[in-house]
């Protein structure tokens, strides 16, 4: 199933698949609904969901302000408004991060252009943009949780502030026992907190 990728001085460099591995009936199968399945199952299922959620805080909304009668400012509909806003924007920034690399994968099976040789080509270029931002996308809550939550912002500010201490902390449990060089003893967890 595969080939030597090339072969200098007679001695074979790499490896890449042979084309017979591309066309067979099993392969393209496994590929196409892996592939598929990847991306577009998830995005389903997260409009599916976002969508019932965003339905049902709605719904609650509304209750709320029927029994209550509130006509002032009313902070837990002002936490949900918030929530929904959260909610959509991680949805969203993860649809569209895996977008690109879902819509080159079918443009590449369906013209048979397996992007793999010339550097210059767009199908080459689209596919290696869309591999980055999927993986651009395992980091993209962290930062809109940073941007949007107060909460998490002081943790992680509380977390740098703490981190000379338990640098100190690990470089002393490095030190040997009975060395006479600082007092040893095996960090816990509640060090770092």
């Amino acid at each position: 199933m595969y080939v030597p990728r090339l072969t200098v001085d007679s001695v074979k460099w790499g490896c890449r698949p042979k084309r017979a591995y591309f066309i067979s009936g099993c392969w393209l199968f496994f590929s196409w609904m892996c592939s598929i399945s990847l991306p577009y199952l998830p995005f389903l299922l997260i409009l599916l969901f976002n969508g019932l959620t965003v339905r049902n805080i709605i719904a609650a909304n509304r209750v709320r302000r029927r029994l209550k009668a509130l006509d002032g400012k009313d902070t837990e509909a002002e936490n949900r408004r918030k929530s929904i806003v959260l909610l959509l924007t991680v949805s969203g920034a993860f649809i569209l991060l895996w977008t690109t690399v879902a819509v080159t994968f079918i443009c590449t099976r369906v013209t048979v252009n397996f992007a793999g040789g010339d550097h210059t080509s767009p199908s080459y270029i689209a596919n290696d943009v869309g591999v980055f931002l999927m993986h651009i996308s395992s980091c993209a809550n962290t930062c809109i949780y940073g941007m949007t939550q107060r909460k998490f912002r002081l943790k992680v500010k509380n977390g740098f502030t703490h981190l000379p201490s338990i640098v100190q902390l690990m470089t002393q449990a490095r030190q040997l026992p009975g060395t006479g060089v600082g007092k040893w003893r095996r960090p816990s967890i509640y060090d770092f907190i």
